[in-house]
């Protein structure tokens, strides 16, 4: 797992979150909630990294995981995007909008493709 913060920035992470070889990244604000799995190879950002030309400086907007949120593995999640509590994202998967609560999501890029129920109670 590789986390970066840059200075300012603020990376929260809920209890019992499990972030299995992932990155985060934060020149804001990342936060993820309760028991919020982040799978392998996956990529969190808040920015875009740097300036694309002089013209278009660099941006940032937090990025919000809800509680019980699956990523799989080899997702990206990019600036702005809230996920809601108990939302699966699939496997490769790239996240440039927000996903409400309960969906599932998978894609280039992701869009909600179906629904899931409670995950408070999965282990």
């Amino acid at each position: 797992m590789h986390v970066i913060a840059f200075a300012g920035a603020r990376i929260e992470v809920g209890p019992e979150a499990f972030l299995n070889g992932c990155q985060l990244s934060a020149k804001r604000e990342v936060v993820l909630g309760r028991r919020a799995w982040i799978g392998p190879g996956s990529r969190v950002f808040d920015s875009d990294q740097h300036d694309l030309d002089a013209a278009r400086p660099e941006r940032s907007e937090p990025v919000r995981i809800g509680d019980h949120v699956w990523i799989a593995a080899d997702a990206t999640v990019l600036r702005g995007v809230s996920i809601g509590a108990h939302a699966v994202v699939g496997t490769r998967s790239l996240v440039t909008s927000d996903v409400p609560a309960h969906a599932l999501a998978f894609g280039v890029p992701a869009r909600v493709r179906g629904v899931v129920g409670d995950r408070s109670r999965t282990r």
